[in-house]
């Protein structure tokens, strides 16, 4: 899979690189002849993949836990990259300030909600770093097993920010142990 790209812009939209035109979607604003230097992102859809490039790291890593989220898909994740900095997002998110998401074109209300309520932010995340996306399959799982989702949803969002690099099956356990100890 591509995870980077630097070639010439021969259109708007198509990177020529070592000799093959790439169809790839960017945020940002890039001229025909300007050299891009772009992190790749694909996402596969119905049959098909779509890449996006991002001149920033970050605006890659920001763009990739958007999508995870529920509700959030590539179009909502550029609109958000589009509309506002790293900075700003990181002090929405925090703030938790859905209704000044919501401003942004295409974040509808629940959208927004939803976003600021399922990404987590580290506690020493700078403007230009990005964030993490909470675990929605774990947050159903524990829902399903019955408890309360907002509850489980905040042990998750405690556990991802203590050990971000946890995988599910060990976010679960320790989910598990400490919604059963309260």
């Amino acid at each position: 899979m591509i995870g980077y790209l630097r070639g010439t812009v021969l259109k708007p939209g198509v990177i020529e690189a070592g000799g093959v035109g790439w169809a790839i979607t960017y945020p940002d604003d890039l001229a025909v002849g300007d050299i891009a230097e772009l992190h790749v992102t694909p996402v596969a859809r119905d049959g098909f993949v779509t890449f996006y490039g991002f001149t920033d790291e970050a605006d890659q890593r920001l763009f990739d836990a958007l999508c995870k989220v529920t509700r959030v898909g590539p179009a909502v994740a550029l609109a958000v990259l589009r509309a506002l900095s790293p900075g700003e997002f990181v002090t929405l998110v925090r703030d938790k300030n859905g209704a000044a998401l919501a401003k942004v074109p295409g974040v509808g209300k629940k959208t927004a909600e939803t976003i600021v309520g399922f990404i987590v932010l580290p506690s020493d995340i700078e403007a230009d770093e990005t964030v993490a996306s909470l675990d929605h399959e774990v947050v159903s799982t524990l829902s399903d097993l019955g408890f309360d989702e907002a509850r489980a949803a905040d042990v998750v969002r405690q556990l991802l920010e203590a050990t971000p690099e946890m995988d599910d099956e060990a976010l679960l356990r320790a989910a598990l142990t400490k919604l059963r100890a309260a």
